[in-house]
């Protein structure tokens, strides 16, 4: 067994928090900081798995966003409040449909696909852009100057400056997102160690909570990269089951642990 009052290694946390469920009293007896900033660097890395993994793949297969701009998307000019383009564009960009018809005279709300969670339409006149449900139009009209490919080359730098922005603010959902599961599966442990009579602070629980949850993040994480290949409904389910047995047997080891000092005493 472990000495509870050594520091534990980030790499060395996560193998006993998925190999070794005996050791997570001394899991346990690492400092809040180090518990947070572990939870800080699987966030981090769920990002990457995620976002920046499938973000950079498919950027790559394009060319790069240079390119991209440059031969992929139809000639087009926006200018005077009309849009002229060059055949029409339909397409997927980072799972996003988008559709450009300067031939369409302007889309409306009828036009907007209610099963999708976002689309970007763009007409001779306005633009369409749905995102987690709420609709946003621009036209064209409010648009000073010309528009055209080579300004969104020029805009490179500026698009990959949000990508960045987008990552940093999704490390920070997804760190914020994995302590509330914490505090949950914490709250359960509540009950558990109740029932085992296993002496165990919220501290203690939300702590074990953390480490409970690594496991089927990360399978979660690369479920979803592929596809998911097992559906999110079943997914979810099995993910609360793994995370919960984990959450038991980390309380358990507690007492497992208290047992074997009696008997040396």
């Amino acid at each position: 067994m472990r000495d509870k009052s050594t520091k534990i290694g980030m790499i060395d946390q996560g193998i006993l928090a998925i190999s070794k469920t005996k050791e997570y009293p001394a899991l346990v007896k690492q400092s809040m900081g180090r518990v947070l900033n572990f939870a800080l660097v699987i966030s981090i890395l769920l990002t990457i798995i995620v976002y920046l993994i499938p973000m950079a793949a498919y950027q790559w297969s394009l060319g790069g966003l240079e390119t991209f701009f440059k031969e992929a998307i139809p000639t087009f000019t926006i200018t005077d409040g009309k849009m002229e383009m060059e055949g029409k564009l339909d397409m997927e960009l980072l799972g996003i449909p988008i559709k450009a018809d300067s031939s369409k005279d302007k889309y409306t709300m009828d036009d907007i696909d209610s099963e999708k969670i976002a689309q970007v339409l763009i007409s001779n006149s306005n633009i369409l852009v749905k995102d987690l449900g709420q609709v946003f139009e621009i036209n064209f009209e409010t648009i000073k100057g010309t528009i055209n490919n080579q300004t969104l080359v020029g805009m490179v730098p500026y698009f990959y400056g949000a990508e960045v922005v987008l990552i940093l603010f999704g490390i920070i959902a997804l760190f914020l997102r994995y302590l509330l599961g914490a505090f949950g599966y914490a709250l359960i442990g509540m009950t558990v160690a109740s029932l085992r009579q296993i002496p165990l602070n919220l501290q203690d629980l939300f702590k074990i909570g953390i480490y409970c949850k690594l496991l089927s993040a990360l399978v979660g994480a690369v479920n979803e990269v592929l596809g998911y290949p097992i559906s999110v409904e079943y997914w979810y389910s099995i993910g609360m089951l793994i995370s919960f047995v984990y959450l038991t047997k980390g309380i358990v080891a507690h007492k497992t642990n208290e047992s074997s000092k009696g008997m040396i005493l």
